[in-house]
């Protein structure tokens, strides 16, 4: 990886440099969280033709038979609830590459287990893999900010951050584009869509194995030296200070109760939750909105979610580039 290395411009110190495959480790980290965010809404967007495929392992009841297909999508949501801050403190503990790597091998699993479950009486085996999918996601949400703050330098964090969001929001808005021109009801048989689900998910998976090999190959917890004045002194306390287990995690807890005394951060906390609850939830229910008032038109209704995921796209890498700037984050 030396070829990669560059002197910063920025900086005389020589304890202190910018590497160019910093870029390399976005990248690859953005490609997992992307596709991530694709085996999200993949069978949601396509909600109607997932329950003609899976009926006969599902609930009679039509009712039911949505909400059980809804939960695809709501896993994604309940196994973060649980997991993000236990994920948060491994970043912490363990570093940048582990968790990396822990996202990539555990939705490659998850969409694995999918590949195996595209049969009409194996919905509860697809849930499982959706599940593990989910469990990765808790991994990846939360590198952006470290991984930027690790590898780059201070005038390009909130650009970095800003990418590795955007990756995730962009692998979102292919899962709403692609499945429904993949899956699609127009041949009547099982078959043809037991066919057209392997058209969508083979691709992905494999996708998503040689992301993760990459992030092994490629990825490392930081450069061989900081980016930044800031990353250099965080170093140092590091090295002076070894912590037990037991402190780290005295100290994990210290700083989120801290978070949350602060009001400007439980302000963003709460106006974030909602913009983001609002968001799934149209996402999810996305499909059966569009097909009450006008049935067949899956495409129509993965170009409304693209539309949904592009326009705050442009805006996430628009502010980034401000916040870098101007550093006016109010």
């Amino acid at each position: 990886m030396n070829s990669f290395q560059v002197e910063s411009p920025t900086h005389n110190s020589n304890e202190i440099k910018v590497y160019t495959n910093r870029w390399i480790v976005l990248i690859i980290f953005s490609l997992i969280t992307a596709i991530n965010a694709f085996n999200w809404i993949e069978y949601n967007i396509i909600q109607d033709v997932t329950i003609i495929f899976y009926n006969s392992s599902l609930p009679q009841n039509i009712a039911e038979q949505n909400d059980a297909v809804n939960w695809f999508s709501m896993i994604y949501n309940l196994t973060y609830i649980f997991l993000v801050f236990p994920a948060m403190f491994f970043l912490d503990r363990k570093g940048l590459k582990l968790s990396i790597l822990i996202g990539g091998l555990l939705t490659t699993l998850g969409s694995v287990i999918k590949c195996t479950a595209v049969n009409p009486n194996l919905f509860a085996v697809a849930m499982l893999g959706q599940t593990i999918c989910g469990i990765a996601q808790a991994f990846t949400l939360s590198v952006p900010a470290r991984l930027s703050a690790i590898w780059f330098e201070s005038s390009r964090i909130s650009t970095a951050t800003s990418i590795g969001v955007f990756a995730n929001q962009l692998g979102s808005a292919i899962g709403f584009l692609v499945p429904p021109y993949v899956v699609n009801k127009n041949g009547s048989s099982l078959d043809y869509m037991q066919t057209r689900f392997y058209y969508l998910l083979i691709p992905f998976t494999i996708l998503s194995g040689i992301s993760t090999v990459l992030a092994f190959c490629f990825i490392k917890d930081e450069p061989s030296k900081p980016p930044s004045l800031a990353q250099l002194k965080i170093r140092n306390n590091k090295n002076n200070e070894k912590k037990s287990f037991k402190q780290d995690f005295i100290l994990f807890k210290q700083s989120l109760l801290n978070l949350f005394r602060n009001l400007n951060f439980f302000l963003i906390f709460i106006s974030y939750g909602i913009i983001t609850g609002i968001f799934y939830s149209v996402s999810t229910l996305l499909n059966q909105m569009i097909n009450e008032y006008y049935p067949g038109q899956n495409e129509n209704a993965g170009f409304i979610g693209l539309i949904i995921i592009g326009s705050g796209l442009i805006g996430s890498i628009i502010a980034g580039i401000v916040l870098d700037k101007t550093k006016a984050y109010k």
